[in-house]
């Protein structure tokens, strides 16, 4: 079972999944908490993988979504995200992890 829904209304919908943070741009930050023992079933190069942020017990998704989209979390052209986008991304986790 995947933690992170596969489209935008089920993330924004879902009562597991916060809304922390909007941007001037409207990029939206949805985190869902997550267990260190939920946290350690994720295997490296699943699709919940790519969402997972945080370390020991402070681990969570992060789920970024625009024009009900979820977003790949990668700098254009690989990703979806645009310059100031990966700024804002970049200081969301500092705050959240620092």
């Amino acid at each position: 079972m995947d933690l992170v829904p596969s489209n935008a209304a089920e993330v924004e919908a879902s009562t597991q999944f916060e809304l922390a943070h909007t941007t001037k741009e409207g990029l939206r930050f949805y985190v869902r908490a997550l267990s260190r023992g939920v946290a350690d079933t994720i295997v490296i190069g699943t699709r919940d993988f790519q969402f997972l942020c945080g370390d020991g017990d402070g681990q969570y998704l992060l789920v970024l979504i625009r024009e009900e989209r979820i977003l790949r979390g990668e700098p254009k052209p690989g990703g979806d995200l645009e310059k100031s986008d990966v700024t804002e991304v970049l200081a969301f986790l500092s705050q959240r992890e620092g």
